[in-house]
């Protein structure tokens, strides 16, 4: 039995035991509390039922808790640092001066309004009566402020605020500055949070940001306790408190959706979907997100630095039964980065426009290898071994990415840890891939950038190509949006049969939402949209 029929088949198994267990216990009550009548049974049942109706409806009047479960949840308070800034955007407790919204329309948010003055200048008006959690008013100084600690403190921030500057005209309005022409200033500050920078963001007390749940209680890796800011510049939550918690066991996640004590589950298996679809209390909602799954490569790793290795590793990936086999078909592949960024669709299938094992298997040749008696590649008497770290939900792909690379002859190694192990890993260099998902939306020069080029947050192993390097610095001053969208094309197409990384597919997120919560939005960025302010418990 495999491993997906054997988890199908628990779940089925621990359902049917609350079943029964609920059955029995129910029948035992209606035996103590009968009478001999001939129809006493059926009125102790009537009886039941009415009770528990109202019990259900007691619970749903006086219910005043979101409580959303999560594969993983932030370790630190801080926005500026990795993963955090996400984390918070997703429950309402850090913002952005804009955010995207699930159309892809750039709107306000903690901003009032974004002018374009010319080709170089924006002027950013600021919502007057909004505020920090701790009073303190979000003006125009103080939004300067946050975003030159970010530009200091966030690897993630710095590709957007690249080549921004930031001067107060008043106490409400900001001028921002661009040394490219025509840079859509309100896109790029979209993902990055508005703070107060006078705080530490080192505990619960030093933690000040304006969103509509502020936190009250934390502990890292575990769950994060908020509550309904009273004094938010826009609705105020109805529904005011919301536990955030992390429950890194799959089957133990799902079975908090199952029974009902999660009210928001996300980073559902597509294993557990005919579970969850059997519920009648639960919807379920897939997303392919704007962020691309790829294999990362070490290329200081000597087998690594011939392009014609990187470019049949490509060839060799089978992505149509690698979103078969991981996600059950609901995964999209695409064979190159910018592929899963909905605004660019010809990207999905440009230059490996189909799995071509015997292509791979000329690639490799031509770079000297050769296939001993075990069946494994061999050059200079050496066999070709591969690390392969993955984490979170990706073990189940990097289990098939290993299985299609070892039919090309190479040895692959498969170790699935938690991601601090992953980043120890790049510190020591003992790696050959990894697996991780970006987001493609935004600014696509700045996240390019960040995957590209000296210095790049993402550039793992220091990838430096002339042509590529080219192609972006005509980007970067191109104001023409047409000559824009092709150049950013063309890199994406030069980086792609380089192949410093491999794309495989958007990693399709499933969110699971029980009935008696309304108000969820799907969103083609659920990494930073999950918890909205105009939630509401429904009968």
């Amino acid at each position: 039995m495999n491993k997906k029929n054997l988890f199908r088949l628990s779940l089925l198994l621990i359902l049917v035991i609350a079943l029964l267990a609920g059955c029995g216990k129910a029948n035992e009550t209606a035996k103590q509390d009968a009478k001999p009548t001939e129809n006493s049974t059926e009125i102790s049942d009537n009886k039941d039922e009415k009770k528990t109706e109202e019990v259900k409806e007691s619970e749903i009047e006086t219910k005043d808790e979101i409580i959303y479960v999560a594969r993983e949840i932030n370790d630190t308070l801080d926005p500026a640092k990795k993963y955090t800034e996400g984390y918070l955007m997703r429950v309402c407790a850090a913002e952005p001066l804009f955010k995207a919204a699930a159309s892809g329309e750039i709107l306000p948010l903690l901003a009032k309004e974004a002018i374009e003055i010319d080709a170089n200048t924006w002027e950013i008006k600021l919502r007057e009566e909004a505020k920090f959690w701790s009073g303190k008013k979000v003006t125009a100084e103080a939004v300067r402020d946050s975003l030159e600690r970010s530009r200091e403190l966030s690897a993630s921030a710095v590709k957007h605020l690249e080549g921004l500057s930031f001067e107060p005209k008043s106490d409400y309005e900001l001028i921002v500055k661009t040394e490219g022409d025509y840079i859509d200033v309100p896109l790029s500050l979209s993902l990055i949070t508005i703070v107060n920078a006078d705080m530490n963001f080192e505990t619960v007390d030093q933690v000040d940001m304006t969103g509509c749940y502020k936190i009250v209680d934390y502990v890292p890796k575990t769950k994060l306790v908020l509550e309904a800011f009273e004094d938010y510049y826009g609705d105020v939550p109805k529904i005011k408190h919301l536990l955030f918690e992390e429950i890194n066991d799959e089957e133990t996640r799902v079975m908090a959706a199952l029974s009902g004590r999660a009210d928001v589950t996300t980073a559902i298996p597509v294993s557990a979907i005919p579970q969850i679809e059997a519920n009648d209390d639960l919807e379920i909602y897939t997303n392919n997100p704007a962020g691309c799954l790829s294999v990362y490569l070490n290329l200081k790793k000597e087998e690594l630095q011939d392009v014609r290795v990187r470019q049949a590793l490509s060839w060799g990936l089978n992505r149509q039964e690698a979103s078969e086999l991981a996600f059950d078909g609901y995964g999209t592949p695409t064979s190159t980065w910018l592929g899963s960024n909905p605004l660019f669709p010809e990207a999905k299938d440009a230059v490996y426009d189909k799995y071509d094992k015997e292509k791979a298997e000329k690639l490799l040749a031509d770079a000297g290898w050769e296939k001993g008696a075990d069946g494994i590649l061999e050059k200079n008497g050496e066999p070709f071994t591969f690390k392969l770290y993955t984490w979170g939900g990706s073990k189940l792909l990097g289990e098939v990415v290993q299985n299609q690379w070892r039919q090309l002859g190479i040895d692959v190694k498969v170790e699935h840890v938690d991601y601090s192990i992953i980043k120890e890993a790049r510190e020591t260099g003992d790696w050959d891939g990894l697996i991780e998902a970006w987001t493609t939306f935004g600014n696509v020069h700045a996240n390019f950038a960040t995957h590209v080029s000296k210095g790049g947050g993402v550039n793992y192993s220091d990838y430096d190509n002339p042509k590529v390097n080219a192609v972006m610095d005509e980007l970067q001053n191109e104001r023409d949006p047409e000559v824009r969208r092709q150049l950013i094309l063309k890199v994406n197409e030069l980086v792609a049969e380089d192949a410093p990384f491999i794309a495989i597919m958007p990693s399709p997120d499933m969110i699971t939402v029980n009935k008696r919560l309304e108000g969820y939005i799907p969103h083609f960025l659920p990494a930073y949209n999950v918890i909205n302010n105009h939630m509401e418990f429904v009968k």
